[in-house]
């Protein structure tokens, strides 16, 4: 009876003796390991770890810190002040880390299996990339950026070492790492970008970020400041999450704060948004992007590998752009209120890395739309073609109520024209450009086009653009434009023909009515704006059909001299509207904008100006006249006295001074009454000018000095004057 409880015992106290030999073991095992760490000192190690990277990898590692091994809450291993560079980590070093940390488990470690890196700390780093004048990236290794290549390794060499058996002892004697992180830190990440060719610098500075396993997934958040030189300059912070295999990552909450170059405030912005991928193709899903108030949503397929195919539709939903530019700090005094309060539209994305044609375009703001196709294709991205139609193109409501020009407002200064920078159009001879603009209508403030057209083509450092449109001052007008930067200095063609124009539209308070035709071309050499206006050179023939004529103005000017001469009705039974039959002239830019002539006859009237205008103060002065002659039709019937006899007049001033800048000329009066009096009327007029004027004639006298010598706008820049 006693020998079966006895057994009983036995048989259950036989495994557990087992298991306690087992833990015994497990613990004098991890003891073992723990006092061979504890006696391990790392410094010994150190020249080994320098040498192992040179050898591995090609990087001279200097270690300045403290290199230390620590068992408790983990056992992790950890080096300070650590720089790295391909040649010399001394002086401006590729790499460096102020702190670095790696968390891996015992076990594993001292068994030499397989051991998972749990953790990577590191603070402090900074990376410094720099590509030189001559284009050489001090990122790559020495080998790569020598023009000198040597010979290539002959596999059947007996002297040469089979890499495939180094590799496979090596690593039969050490033990192997895979990164599986439970947690990656970065603390203070500043990457720091320069190109000495393109004079770009970019500044990723302050990034912190950490990453932290969950299963098959990851969560983490970043923060950080991106400088560019130029600009923009954004500060972010934001939240993500993904697949460990990068399968997929969502922006969960991305937000940062954006400054534009020339914007008096930041911009707040927003992302959100998922990506997938596979071996083949990354997917878009739903990014969003909300800068102020104007959001972009984004969504498509990007191709990778060799394919490089992209398929991307992007859309603005309405958008307020007027909000969005008072919170950036301007506002816009546009006409209508209203005006910039609603964007929209969408471009959808599709081809290969070389060849990206973008349709359709839809771009709506208000009641503008800008619809059509464009392609971007070659190597560089270079060559370029669009066709875009802008329909009815009211720019009224957006013209600025202060621009429009009152009596009682005091003029604006002068904004020069013209200035001696160079053009920098170097950029057209690697542009391959062709393309297309049309609209139905443009309207502008006292003005409205019809249905217009711009095409534009260039190539080889040559441009060509045509400008054709209906409706122009009430006719047709067609515009030529070659510039060609071939050479060293730029070479400027104009072209020009108009048909059927009304030039009471051109000059209304002229009077002016019938048609005009109008062709020639202007041409021109120079390296800036100014040198180009110094230069131009050019004509354009003006035809006119029969028309009307406003002279009141005229006839005013005339009378006094008509009295003086005793024949007062032949000039005040000129009707105030005289139709003539026929027009010619001639306008010459003949040394630049500042020498300048201008011939027109009207039946037996002939006018004539000359002398210029600076486009860099805005000042003009031409010198101008009017000659009645004798020949048929005798539209203009003045006293014979006055054939012949040139009338002076001056026009002078700025161009932005309101009022006529036009009359008679004052320093040309005296040769006119010698010019006058040396005619058939010397004697009466003679005796009419003399000291004793009888009191019939004192008044009509009055009046001749009065028109002579008066009427003529009075200009501020006389000295300043071409």
């Amino acid at each position: 009876m006693m020998a079966g409880p006895n057994r009983t015992r036995s048989t259950v106290a036989a495994p557990f003796r087992i298991l306690v030999l087992l833990l015994a073991l497990v613990a004098l095992a991890v003891g073992a390991a723990a006092a061979f760490v504890l006696t391990l000192d790392p410094e010994d190690y150190r020249e080994d770890i320098i040498t192992g990277v040179r050898d591995s990898i090609g990087l001279d590692l200097r270690l300045d810190g403290a290199i230390e091994l620590t068992l408790w809450p983990s056992f992790s291993f950890e080096i300070e002040d650590v720089a790295a560079d391909w040649e010399d980590a001394t002086d401006d070093p590729l790499m460096a880390i102020r702190r670095m940390r790696l968390a891996l488990p015992l076990l594993p470690l001292v068994s030499g299996g397989t051991a998972a890196v749990e953790a990577i700390v590191l603070e402090g780093v900074e990376l410094d990339m720099r590509i030189a004048a001559d284009g050489g990236e001090n990122w790559a290794p020495p080998s790569a950026r020598e023009a000198d290549v040597g010979d290539p390794v002959d596999a059947s060499d007996p002297q040469q070492p089979d890499p495939d058996s180094q590799n496979t002892s090596a690593s039969a004697s050490q033990t192997s790492f895979d990164i599986e992180l439970d947690q990656l830190e970065v603390v203070d990440l500043r990457v720091r970008f320069r190109d000495a060719r393109s004079d770009t610098d970019i500044d990723l500075s302050g990034l912190d970020f950490v990453i932290r396993s969950e299963g098959e997934a990851f969560v983490g958040a970043l923060g950080g400041r991106l400088d560019m030189q130029q600009g923009p300059h954004i500060a972010f912070e934001g939240d993500f999450r993904g697949d460990k295999n990068l399968a997929w990552v969502e922006i969960v909450d991305l937000t940062a704060e954006l400054e534009l170059p020339g914007w008096p405030r930041s911009l707040p912005v927003r992302m959100t948004g998922r990506t997938s991928r596979t071996d083949e193709r990354a997917d878009l899903e739903n990014l969003r992007i909300e800068i102020g108030e104007l959001t972009l949503l984004s969504s498509g397929t990007i191709g990778l590998g060799d394919a490089q195919t992209l398929d991307l539709r992007l859309d603005i939903p309405p958008s307020d752009l007027r909000a969005l530019l008072l919170r950036s700090g301007y506002s816009p005094t546009t006409a209508n209120p209203q005006a910039l309060t609603a964007l929209s539209g969408a471009l959808t994305i599709t081809g290969v890395r070389s060849d990206l044609r973008f349709a359709p375009i839809e771009l709506n703001l208000d009641a503008l739309a800008l619809t059509g196709t464009a392609r971007v294709s070659g190597t560089d991205l270079q060559a370029i073609e669009f066709d875009l139609d802008a329909g009815r193109l009211d720019l009224t409501p957006y013209v600025s109520a202060a621009d429009e020009p009152t009596p009682d407002t005091a003029p604006s200064p002068t904004v020069p024209l013209v200035n001696d920078e160079a053009l920098g159009l170097d950029a057209l001879k690697a542009l391959d450009l062709s393309g297309a603009v049309s609209a139905d209508a443009l309207v502008m403030p006292g003005l409205e086009i019809g249905a217009g057209r711009i095409e534009i083509s260039a190539e080889s450092g040559r441009l060509d653009a045509r400008f054709s449109a209906d409706g122009v001052y009430g006719g047709n007008i067609e515009l030529n434009a070659d510039l060609n930067v071939e050479g060293s200095t730029p070479e400027l063609g104009l072209r020009m023909n108009a048909a059927s124009i009304d030039p009471g539209q051109i000059a209304p308070g002229a009077g002016f009515s019938g048609r005009l035709e109008m062709n020639g071309q202007l041409d021109a050499t120079g390296e800036s704006s100014a040198a180009l206006a110094q230069a131009l050179r050019g004509r354009i023939d003006l035809t006119g059909s029969p028309g009307t004529l406003d002279v009141a103005s005229l006839k005013q000017m005339l009378l006094p001299l008509a009295t003086l001469l005793g024949q007062p009705d032949e000039i005040t039974d000129w009707p105030d509207q005289i139709s003539y039959q026929t027009l010619s002239g001639a306008w010459q830019v003949l040394d630049g904008t500042s020498d300048q002539s201008l011939e027109m006859a009207i039946d037996n009237l002939r006018l004539d100006a000359k002398g210029g205008i600076s486009l860099a103060t805005g000042v003009f002065d031409f010198r101008s006249g009017a000659l009645f002659s004798a020949t048929t039709p005798r539209t203009f019937d003045v006293p014979r006295d006055l054939d012949g006899i040139r009338l002076p007049a001056r026009c002078a001033g700025r161009m932005n001074e309101p009022g006529n800048p036009c009359g008679f000329d004052q320093a040309a009066t005296g040769p006119l009454i010698q010019q006058i009096i040396a005619g058939r009327a010397g004697a009466k007029l003679r005796e009419r000018l003399s000291d004793q004027l009888p009191d019939n004639l004192r008044g009509p006298a009055d009046d001749l000095l009065r028109g002579l010598f008066g009427g003529q706008r009075s200009s501020p820049e006389k000295d300043n004057r071409p």
